[in-house]
């Protein structure tokens, strides 16, 4: 779903009764490759091919608190309403939205680390940004799946 919240489609649910957990995992692994460190890097790698600005706040129109159905977890973010295209934008606008969207249980595991791993990153790049001192301090603990 947009909101962030996981939705067991009829449509997963029909591939895994009908043994398609396969098709399951796949979707999965496509979407844990763009969260996390590495969906980090894949983000700004694309962004700067496409010539997209990094983060801009002059191309928005407005600011706007995040909420939890954004990704923002209902804190201060860069997140705003009527911005272009920026890769920041790019976070709250998708990657962000990821974790639920997983089907697998294993998947979901991996994907709270990798979630937690980018709210961390965006945390610390508004302080620097703002010129806050306060910076993430990551609090993931590895799980195994």
């Amino acid at each position: 779903k947009r909101d962030g919240t996981r939705a067991v489609t009829p449509d997963a649910e029909s591939h895994e009764a009908k043994g398609h957990r396969e098709l399951l995992c796949v979707q999965d692994a496509d979407r844990l490759d763009a969260i996390g460190a590495v969906g980090i890097a894949r983000c700004f790698t694309y962004g700067g091919a496409k010539l997209r600005p990094l983060y801009n706040p002059a191309l928005c129109d407005s600011y706007q608190e995040s909420s939890e159905g954004d990704g923002g977890g209902g804190k201060r973010a860069l997140f705003r309403e009527g911005c272009k295209e920026s890769s920041i934008q790019h976070f709250y606008d998708k990657l962000l939205l990821l974790k639920g969207m997983l089907k697998t249980e294993s998947g979901r595991v991996l994907a709270e680390q990798r979630h937690e791993a980018m709210r961390c990153f965006l945390d610390s790049f508004e302080a620097e940004v703002l010129g806050d001192a306060d910076v993430c301090q990551p609090a993931v603990k590895k799980q195994r799946v």
